[in-house]
């Protein structure tokens, strides 16, 4: 039987895709969800090779309300234990704020804020019904400012304190909610960037992916409100 659903976004790539392969185990179910349909299909097959109970690939574009519908919709359609939600989806533009587009600041808004409110709220009725679990990959810029990285902070922000104002919401029932806040991390997102840190002097993706899965696998007994996961050198 499936004791646990887990709905994880942005799982086409980086701390998606690694902590996907890590939570594929018997007596979980998952729902991968991102654009890249050709590359959900792959990461499924491979969940599927290490025994999880059922995985489903769903295509979702975090800034179209219609299509984070359709995935509530299919989260509706399972079955099994406590549902859990892994809000992972996200993207960046760093560099100085005059030389953004108004078009890049939208979309940073949209996807790092706008997109996890919108799956929180359509995925919240089916989390509360199961006394499951959300967790936020935000990171450290939601919680300190950063060179470059004014509106991927102020949106990192803005689901930092939604989680932690929702959180005195739903905890007395049973719901727990984790914000992980990583340093910077050796994912895809720092392509195409003016300017990235030495790949090792970040954390790589499988320390955040155990980071999620440790929130998620924690006893009931605590709550891990706040992780913050940072390289042993620090930022730099």
């Amino acid at each position: 039987m499936t004791q646990r659903r887990i709905v994880v976004t942005g799982a086409s790539s980086g701390i998606g895709w690694e902590t996907s392969l890590l939570l594929a185990e018997p007596g979980v179910g998952l729902v991968l969800a991102a654009r890249r349909r050709d590359r959900l299909e792959e990461l499924a097959e491979l969940c599927r090779a290490r025994g999880v109970d059922w995985v489903e690939a769903c295509e979702c574009d975090l800034t179209d309300l219609e299509s984070v519908r359709r995935l509530g919709d299919r989260v509706g359609e399972t079955s099994g234990g406590e549902l859990c939600l892994v809000n992972n989806a996200g993207n960046a533009v760093l560099k100085p704020f005059l030389e953004m587009t108004p078009e890049q600041i939208e979309n940073q808004i949209q996807v790092n804020f706008v997109g996890p409110a919108w799956v929180t709220h359509v995925l919240l009725p089916h989390v509360l019904a199961s006394q499951g679990q959300i967790v936020n990959v935000l990171s450290v810029a939601a919680t300190m400012p950063l060179m470059g990285a004014t509106a991927y902070g102020a949106a990192k922000a803005g689901s930092h304190l939604m989680a932690r104002s929702l959180a005195l919401e739903v905890r007395k029932r049973g719901v727990r909610i984790t914000n992980i806040h990583p340093g910077a991390t050796d994912t895809p997102i720092w392509e195409g960037q003016d300017w990235r840190p030495a790949t090792d002097s970040m954390l790589p993706v499988a320390a955040v992916a155990e980071a999620i899965r440790d929130a998620l696998c924690s006893p009931r007994d605590r709550a891990l409100d706040e992780i913050v996961l940072m390289p042993p050198g620090g930022l730099g």
